[in-house]
């Protein structure tokens, strides 16, 4: 189970290290706000909830076909030892490299603050395809997509990856706890499921509730969170340049103010802005080619596992 994790891991530090690449800087390690954080881990588990309903539906959907994958849990989480692995590998670990992999270099390497929103949404769109992908189950392609669209806005909205770990983390987490609960009973009791036109409407309802659950929190973000890399527009606003005014007058009587900069620069700053411009052209390197072979290899994998079912 670690394997994969433990491969993206030594992929994402061999890369960095080899092109000298600022870790903690690219990937958007920022300080968080505690209570937006705390709040990003319940909107998570809402979701999550919310959203059951109508992954039910698409999995019986899936059935009907004929398609019996197992979605379960891959081993039992039925002890206090177990339960401490489960959070730990199926929660922990991939919250964090999941995320530095799809929302810090996939995502990341596509957009910056100059991009149009239109960009944005196609990037965020790739990067949950990759990450749904990667799961290489059609059983699990819908929801991880879901979950990769709101981690995914979340990290634009804030610049900072610490939102998305936390999410990621209390969403998986919860499933893992759900499941040890389950298995304290000692009767297993299937629920029986009728899925008609009513649930299906009842299903679609809660999801629609959990979409504006994140909708308002993700503009919650918007409204605190400052000095956002991906967000903030150009300040073209002539004001804000550091420099001399001048005013000049053309020969058909037109005047136009312009701004010279100031000689005395600081050099800091201009190295610290060099610096800033070198990790972004590093990271979009790393997503305009290299997450390509990932993308592909989980593609195929992906039509594997259709060509299994269908065969």
């Amino acid at each position: 189970l670690l394997l994969s994790q433990i491969a993206f891991a030594i992929f994402i530090l061999v890369y960095n290290k080899k092109k000298k690449i600022n870790f903690v800087k690219a990937m958007k390690f920022k300080k968080v706000n505690p209570w937006l954080a705390i709040l990003g881990g319940v909107v998570a588990i809402a979701f999550l909830y919310l959203s059951s309903n109508l992954v039910t539906c698409l999995d019986e959907l899936l059935r009907l076909t004929g398609y019996s994958k197992s979605a379960s849990m891959p081993f039992e989480i039925n002890t206090i030892g177990n339960l401490f692995i489960g959070v730990l590998v199926l929660a922990l670990a991939p919250a964090f490299i999941e995320e530095m992999l799809f929302r810090g270099m996939l995502l990341n390497g596509l957009v910056d603050s100059k991009s149009s929103m239109k960009k944005k949404i196609i990037a965020l769109i790739i990067a949950a395809l990759a990450f749904a992908c990667i799961h290489q189950s059609m059983q699990q392609f819908a929801y991880p997509f879901m979950c990769a669209i709101l981690f995914g806005a979340v990290y634009l909205f804030t610049g900072n990856i610490w939102y998305s770990i936390i999410m990621h983390f209390c969403s998986n987490a919860m499933v893992v706890v759900s499941n040890y609960v389950n298995s304290l009973s000692t009767t297993v009791v299937e629920p029986v499921i009728n899925i008609d036109f009513g649930f299906v409407m009842v299903s679609l309802g809660l999801f629609l509730a959990g979409v504006a659950i994140a909708v308002g929190y993700i503009f919650l973000l918007k409204k605190y969170i400052k000095n956002n890399d991906f967000m903030e527009e150009e300040n073209n606003d002539a004001s804000d340049v550091d420099g001399v005014k001048e005013t000049i007058i053309h020969e058909d009587g037109t005047t136009e103010v312009v701004f010279k900069e100031a000689s005395n620069t600081d050099d800091s700053q201009g190295s610290t802005i060099k610096d800033s411009e070198l990790v972004k052209r590093d990271v979009g390197l790393i997503a305009k080619y290299k997450f390509l072979i990932a993308f592909g290899i989980s593609i195929i994998l992906l039509i594997v596992d259709l060509i299994t079912y269908i065969v």
